[in-house]
């Protein structure tokens, strides 16, 4: 099973992350800023799209994310 929450192939087509290349490019802040709303995304998303559990995992992950880069 291809893993879809930490580290999903499609974000990893580069030497680095996209979302490390984000902060590299944006900055922390708005990175941070861009987590915190994709998290609400996928919030407001649940059982309209895919898995709920795993769109819970990803919101998890974003709010994580967004907290590291405080």
């Amino acid at each position: 099973m291809k893993e879809m929450v930490n580290h999903p192939s499609h974000y990893n087509q580069y030497p680095i992350e996209t979302i490390d290349m984000m902060v590299s490019i944006f900055g922390k802040e708005y990175t941070r800023m861009w987590c915190v709303m994709t998290a609400f995304k996928y919030r407001m998303r649940l059982g309209h799209k895919d898995d709920i559990n795993q769109d819970l995992a990803k919101e998890q992950w974003y709010l994580n994310k967004a907290k590291e880069l405080e």
